[in-house]
């Protein structure tokens, strides 16, 4: 009863925060970007709580449970990833934003290139990838409720879902941020307090390191069992979860919504130290589950069984909150990125150019319901490994990369050279994954993809016509 008390309180909470933001997001503007006023730590919290989801807590638990202390290269390479976004994007995407008058990534590279044809294509691959990742989401949370819980797994991605549809359809951008805020300090808290359980229940770290030694001794250093983390994979690695991250445009529009560039230091400083926290922490309470459970019938469930295990009920309810929250975080996220995508870059700038800003608003707010809908559907049979699912997701994602960040910083980059790049690899990234099913070098098929997209994109910009010097101002004035 105590579980299910703070699960109803948590629920209730996220919908109330709702409610009251959608007062204030009634245009366009203020929907998708909270009418560009989000402060510091309103900021770094709605970053830090999207980029980490519920595959952090139930398929980053999976993947330290099976490969052990070789994921500690995720830890270095994610810290990493607020240090290169907040320094070298944020400021740039923030003041351009503001002067065009973007409020999705696809506005602000359809105005870079002068293009129509790449708002269309950078919108419909967002919302092919968004699908997936709403359903890895719903995935950590159904494993939890049934897992932990004992819920039906259908009946638990129902609820769920549910909630976050109805909380991000009533109020846009700022609700998010606002939920998000809550969310990443419940996900902090219950890393914290799971941690702490671990490392007192098992003798501390080192019990934890002699008992996973007698486990398996190539869980304790790189590569890890059956060479899981070689070099080339370690390199691939650090390329995914940084310059990978550049192009996620749920992250991207956070520094469309931030009040200011002075706002950056902090925000960036509040980030950081959440993701080192995050996944430094993590990885005791992972190996904690596979020396107290050395068989599972999927990794996924160890971090659910751990905390049956070794929780009292009051912190267990608080853990669940934390995982639920890591999962809410991104998929509200996703879902106004997605709905953006449909009703901002498809249908008011493309398809019908004399629909009003309010009028989308209002529109945006039946879509997101229209995908909550669909990914519960496609949610209903639970994945397995759902970290691999995200990387893919991400890698996806990544190739947003190519044109944004030349775009920003490559005065001769063109709209062919993105367009080029866009179709290239994205293409040889599914001809990787589904088609070659190997990795060259040992290389991750991101690498590759990332690689071609950037050679195509230089090689074609290069011996077409560039993008008309006016544009050109907004982004390399003095």
């Amino acid at each position: 009863m105590l579980t299910w008390g703070i699960m109803i309180v948590y629920f209730i909470g996220v919908l109330v925060l709702g409610l009251v933001a959608e007062r204030y997001s009634r245009g366009v503007k203020e929907f998708f970007v909270a009418g560009r006023r989000l402060g510091f730590f309103v900021l770094a919290m709605t970053w830090f709580a999207t980029a980490y989801s519920g595959s952090t807590f139930i398929g980053f638990g999976g993947f330290i449970w099976k490969w052990g202390w070789a994921t500690i290269v995720y830890l270095a390479a994610e810290t990493c990833a607020p240090l290169l976004q907040y320094g070298l994007y944020a400021r740039k995407i923030r003041h351009i934003g503001e002067r065009i008058d973007a409020v999705t990534l696809p506005d602000l590279l359809a105005h870079r290139y002068d293009s129509d044809t790449v708002r269309l294509l950078v919108a419909v691959i967002t919302l092919l990838f968004s699908i997936p990742m709403m359903v890895v989401q719903y995935t950590a949370a159904g494993r939890l409720f049934e897992g932990f819980l004992g819920v039906d797994y259908v009946v638990a991605v129902v609820v769920f879902a549910g909630i976050v549809t109805v909380y991000t359809a009533l109020g846009g951008f700022l609700a998010v941020a606002w939920t998000d805020t809550l969310q990443g300090l419940i996900m902090l808290a219950g890393v914290l307090v799971l941690t702490a359980k671990s490392l007192s229940l098992i003798g501390g770290l080192s019990g934890i390191n002699a008992a996973i030694a007698k486990i398996d001794p190539a869980m304790m250093s790189l590569p890890g069992p059956g060479n899981y983390m070689p070099p080339a994979m370690v390199f691939s690695t650090f390329l995914i979860w940084t310059f990978g991250w550049v192009g996620q445009p749920a992250l991207t529009t956070r520094f469309l919504a931030m009040r200011d560039t002075r706002t950056c230091k902090m925000a960036l400083v509040v980030s950081a130290l959440a993701v080192f926290l995050t996944m430094g922490l993590l990885t005791i309470p992972g190996l904690a589950a596979r020396v107290l459970f050395p068989t599972l019938a999927s990794p996924d469930l160890a971090f659910p069984s751990l905390l049956k295990k070794l929780m009292s009920p009051l912190m267990s309810a608080l853990f669940a909150a934390a995982v639920l929250a890591a999962a809410m975080s991104t998929c509200d996220s996703i879902l106004l990125v997605a709905a953006g995508a449909a009703t901002r870059d498809i249908y008011q700038k493309v398809l019908n150019r004399s629909v009003s800003d309010e009028q989308v608003a209002k529109m945006s707010r039946v879509v997101i319901l229209m995908i909550g809908i669909v990914t519960i559907l496609a949610s209903l049979k639970p994945l397995t490994l759902i970290t691999m699912i995200m990387i893919f997701v991400t890698s996806g994602f990544g190739i947003f990369t190519i044109p944004l960040t030349f775009g920003l910083f490559w005065k001769r980059g063109t709209t062919a050279g993105a367009i080029a790049s866009l179709i290239a690899g994205e293409a040889f990234l599914l001809f990787q994954y589904f088609v070659l099913k190997f990795n060259p070098l040992g290389l991750h098929p991101y690498v590759w993809a990332l690689g071609i997209g950037i050679a195509v994109y230089v090689t074609v910009s290069l011996v077409t016509k560039p993008v008309q010097e006016e544009v050109l101002l907004v982004y390399f004035d003095k």
